[in-house]
């Protein structure tokens, strides 16, 4: 099993390792119990009464053959040393390289992955933030995050496998009436905006109905709130969601598991005529790059990009275009080399931004169309659209 240059965990079995490592942290309250476990202290795969060779390789068994590897040799570095460290802490002020630092780091995530799965618990990325933002080795949320981006490639899994949930800023809203469980009502999303739940694995106990004919993934919040005032998705029957910007993990496991209910609709984009939206409709298209094990996970590879368009911009005022920036030069040059260079119609957009040198958000419809037109040319563009790609 390949370790991606941080310490080897398959070679080890620490014997005993959970009673003499269990107690890192222990503010149980800090975390939210998960309830797919009927006893603290069980693995899943212990609690769902796998066979032997399954134990062995849960997340439970992964975490703890690698920390205990990582511990064995920087027991093996402090005995070679003549200036051993005594923490975790030291080891940081001492590091010479940025790859000792991102071990040390995503050591102290397994840690508390570790507690995590051994109770029972789930903590969000930012409840690991709040927890750890008093030690020397984390900077910033970014670095909590970046570490435990590390310690799931690392041990070949996904993160809340890990027990470590997103913080979602998804919605969804529109056609669609949905179910987080067997024995929970149904909501329906036409009358209030649903707010998606930063647990993944949670996602596999929803079921979905609608009567919609596509999917439409906007990429601002305010757009989205705009047309769920409007009941867009009366206009156009269809599914609505956001992520409020670029999609965190959550949002994308929420629209794959509704475009994976209703395989038969259309999936498409509104986002901002610019680089960053073209990025942003990517993201939901191919998945994330720096994930190199699990960014294809909740990849919708027949999401297509409807608005905005550059014929939808045909009569607004120059007054609603803003000028390229050398960084949105270098993500076109960036966007022409990966997975956009098989989509003509998208580097057609690129090419038309880079070569008039403006771009535009969404909200310069509204110079066009008027606050209360805004949503019905929308219906009627993507009403055109969805027949002109159903022919």
């Amino acid at each position: 099993m390949q370790s991606f240059g941080f310490p080897g965990f398959d070679s080890y079995s620490h014997q005993g390792f959970r009673e003499t490592h269990s107690q890192g942290f222990t503010d149980q309250s800090f975390f939210e119990p998960a309830p797919l476990l009927e006893q603290p202290g069980q693995s899943y795969a212990e609690n769902l009464e796998l066979p032997l060779e399954h134990l062995e390789d849960c997340p439970l068994a992964r975490i703890e053959r690698y920390i205990a590897n990582w511990m064995a040799e920087e027991s093996l570095s402090q005995a070679t040393s003549d200036h051993p460290s005594q923490s975790s802490s030291s080891l940081i002020a001492q590091a010479s390289s940025s790859q000792a630092v991102r071990n040390a780091r995503v050591y102290q995530i397994m840690l508390v992955a570790h507690e995590l799965v051994l109770e029972g618990r789930k903590a969000t990325q930012r409840d690991i933030w709040y927890r750890l933002q008093h030690t020397t080795m984390f900077g910033s949320s970014t670095d909590v995050n970046n570490a435990i981006r590390d310690a799931a490639n690392a041990l070949e899994l996904a993160r809340e496998d890990l027990n470590i949930i997103c913080s979602s800023r998804g919605a969804l809203a529109g056609q669609l009436l949905l179910q987080s469980g067997p024995q929970h009502a149904w909501i329906d999303c036409t009358s209030q905006t649903y707010a998606i739940p930063g647990d993944c694995s949670a996602l596999s106990s929803f079921s979905f109905q609608t009567t919609a004919c596509c999917i439409v993934i906007v990429e601002k919040d305010a757009i989205f709130q705009r047309l769920a005032e409007d009941h867009f998705f009366d206009m156009v029957p269809s599914i609505l969601l956001t992520a409020k910007g670029m999609p965190d993990m959550a949002t994308r496991a929420a629209a794959h598991a509704i475009c994976s209910a209703f395989p038969h609709l259309p999936v498409v984009s509104i986002v901002d005529w610019n680089p960053s939206g073209a990025t942003i409709a990517g993201v939901y298209k191919w998945g994330c790059n720096h994930n190199h094990l699990h960014g294809a996970r909740f990849a919708l590879p027949h999401l297509q990009w409807f608005g905005l368009r550059s014929s939808m911009l045909e009569y607004a005022p120059e007054d609603s275009f803003l000028p390229m920036s050398s960084r949105d030069l270098a993500l076109v040059r960036n966007l022409r080399l990966g997975q956009m260079q098989h989509e003509p119609s998208w580097l057609d957009e690129l090419d038309m931004m880079e070569s008039s040198g403006v771009k535009a958000e969404i909200e310069a419809l509204y110079s066009v169309t008027g606050l209360q037109g805004f949503s019905v040319m929308l219906a009627d563009c993507l009403l055109s659209f969805l027949a002109y790609d159903a022919l």
